[in-house]
């Protein structure tokens, strides 16, 4: 008997995995007719995240083949999208699955100054960790070991422990590789894909409005304040505010990109026969703006205002 085909999309974070999820549930009757599913049980884009079932313990093998075998009877393959797979340590439940699966992974890299910065963005718009949700760039950048799984070498050789190399599909979001990511997999996978325009709003904000958000801490706030707040905050006038997301100096940057350059090479080698990973050209950002402590608390008193008076 045929095995199915088991397409894992694992990210990582913020490289379009959102769309790319919405666009997924979106086509999802229109796959099913190709043989393709995309389980309702394994749903990111409606709070059904299977990473971290499964490398946990909390999902068994058993238990995820019994949901694909309910939602995708007849399909050759089956799709399963969550950037949370990228953070795996251990690869015991990779193994399991690739005893019943035939198993392809699908993974896109950011470069790492530019993922960092907009995970600092993620962690203060849309905070899970105390220790982020209020924390300057200074501070958040202290905690590099935490986000271990942007070491690509070591997390494509994890991967690669288990799939054959021919089966990981990896491409970078630059000049050297590709721009719209969602467009990008639809491709590999042979699909022609209907967009969806009703995607869930996802984008970073300012540097200098973060921190005014920082300053709030949302951690503790229902999802619906934490929207309220967002929406009112990129309506909020702030006449410093150039638009600009970046929050490293030059110099941090710098250091960032030193720290993950052997790393960055051997995966340039290894999967795209070339010296370097990351082609775009890295700007200068020059002196960044600090916007004062009074200013930041008028500005925050400001928005808690139009928040408190929205209709």
């Amino acid at each position: 008997m045929k095995r199915p085909k088991l397409l894992l999309h694992m990210g990582v974070h913020r490289t379009g995995t959102t769309y790319l999820q919405d666009t997924l549930a979106h086509n999802r009757p229109r796959l099913k007719e190709a043989g393709i599913c995309y389980p309702r049980a394994f749903d990111r884009s409606l709070g059904n995240g299977v990473a971290w079932k499964l490398m946990d313990g909390r999902l068994s093998t058993k238990e995820f083949i019994e949901k694909v075998q309910q939602e995708c009877e007849g399909c050759e393959r089956i799709i399963v999208s969550d950037e949370d797979f990228s953070q795996m340590r251990d690869t015991a439940w990779l193994k399991k699955l690739a005893g019943h699966f035939d198993i392809e992974v699908f993974v896109y890299l950011r470069r790492q100054d530019i993922w960092l910065e907009s995970w600092y963005n993620q962690h203060v718009r849309w905070p899970w960790v105390k220790k982020f949700s209020t924390a300057t760039p200074e501070q958040f950048l202290k905690h590099l070991d935490d986000f271990y799984w942007i070491d690509y070498a070591k997390l494509l050789g994890r991967i690669a422990s288990v799939v054959p190399k021919e089966r990981i599909h990896v491409e970078v979001v630059d000049i050297l590789g590709v721009n719209n990511t969602t467009r990008d997999f639809f491709k590999k996978i042979d699909f022609a894909y209907q967009e969806n325009k009703k995607s869930r709003e996802n984008a970073s904000i300012s540097a200098v409005k973060l921190q005014i958000l920082r300053r709030i801490d949302l951690l503790d706030l229902s999802g619906r304040a934490r929207h309220r707040i967002l929406t009112q905050l990129r309506k909020l006038r702030v006449p410093e505010d150039d638009g600009s997301t970046h929050v490293f100096s030059d110099e941090e940057v710098a250091k960032i990109l030193e720290r993950y350059e052997e790393s960055n090479a051997r995966v340039a080698k290894e999967y795209f026969g070339r010296s370097i990973l990351f082609g775009d050209r890295v700007k200068k950002r020059g002196r960044l703006y600090e916007l004062p402590e009074e200013k930041a608390m008028r500005y925050m008193v400001a928005l808690l205002k139009m928040v408190a008076e929205e209709k």
